[in-house]
């Protein structure tokens, strides 16, 4: 899976859900990018607070510092282009022609991100969430529906903080991957519990997706929801502490897809929610495996996925 198309309207997912926004951690979030360039955040859902002070002068001074970084790195750019065209006035070579094409590319891409800084009109791939991008999710906190942002990308508790380069498919769980016999397979084979086990049962969460893209043999292949703007996906979460860090972060669901997807040349798509059964997956103490897992499979085999117009 590239990317997720997902809403990001805080106040009408709050409605929505009967939900409340954990305000605190959005702040947490965005003071943290400061020191942190790799934490990325939609613009999308950035929005949300561009009416609040105290989140504006956070977003400004990132596009500051961003700005900042990205000038310096088109000057350095610029200067690898005009070396490469230069040699190639002197004698063509494949190396050089090469580092000409490298050079334009970043230029060409800098320049837009630059031009894009302090933009308040959304576009469509301001709504993306890439793996390792923090998207909204909705879970349980103090005994409340809570949205609040987690990484697209579970570190499950216990694991180290390099962990993220050895196991880069953590953004997906297999709905196969959570039957009670996989779970014996794996403890039989490695001796170790599967790395869903602690979550499945126990942290539950949804993440309101429009759309999926996904690489197919003719390219990059889009799949909406064709019965609604969003659907609920079911989703496991945990959370990761080392020190004074944590990390809040998260899976979705995929089953196996429907006509329409496996029509545009994929067999997988995320899992779907039946509404009335949102408190059965946010809480799910008490229920067994088969009766979670039965939630999971009506709920994905009856998802609207269908091709992008």
């Amino acid at each position: 899976m590239r990317y997720l198309v997902v809403e990001t309207d805080l106040e009408q997912l709050a409605a929505e859900w009967s939900a409340k926004v954990n305000s605190e951690a959005f702040a947490e979030l965005f003071s943290a990018r400061l020191k942190n360039p790799k934490i990325k955040i939609p613009r999308a859902l950035e929005h949300n607070f561009l009416t609040d002070n105290k989140f504006l002068k956070l977003i400004k001074e990132y596009e500051r510092l961003t700005s900042a970084a990205e000038r310096e790195e088109l000057k350095m750019q610029e200067k690898r282009l005009k070396d490469a065209e230069s040699r190639l006035k002197k004698k063509p070579s494949k190396t050089a022609t090469l580092e000409k094409s490298r050079a334009e590319s970043k230029v060409k891409k800098l320049r837009w991100k630059l031009g894009q800084r302090g933009s308040k009109e959304l576009r469509p791939y301001d709504f993306r969430l890439y793996p390792f991008y923090f998207g909204p999710l909705l879970c349980m906190e103090s005994g409340q529906r809570t949205l609040r942002p987690s990484r697209f990308h579970c570190r499950p508790a216990g694991q180290s903080a390099d962990f993220d380069k050895k196991a880069y498919s953590m953004y997906k769980a297999r709905l196969e991957s959570l039957q009670p016999d996989y779970f014996e397979r794996i403890r039989g084979h490695s001796g170790k519990e599967s790395l869903w086990r602690p979550l499945f049962g126990e942290t539950h969460g949804l993440l309101p997706v429009k759309a999926f893209f996904e690489a197919v043999k003719t390219g990059i292949q889009g799949f909406e929801i064709g019965k609604a703007n969003w659907e609920p996906v079911p989703c496991l979460f945990d959370v990761w502490k080392e020190g004074k860090s944590s990390l809040h972060s998260f899976a979705i669901i995929t089953g196996p897809a429907n006509a329409a997807v496996r029509a545009g040349g994929y067999d997988r798509s995320p899992a779907g929610l039946e509404a009335h059964r949102l408190n059965e997956w946010l809480l799910p103490e008490g229920q067994s495996d088969e009766t979670l897992l039965q939630i999971l499979r009506v709920g994905a085999s009856g998802i609207g996925f269908k091709l992008a117009a």
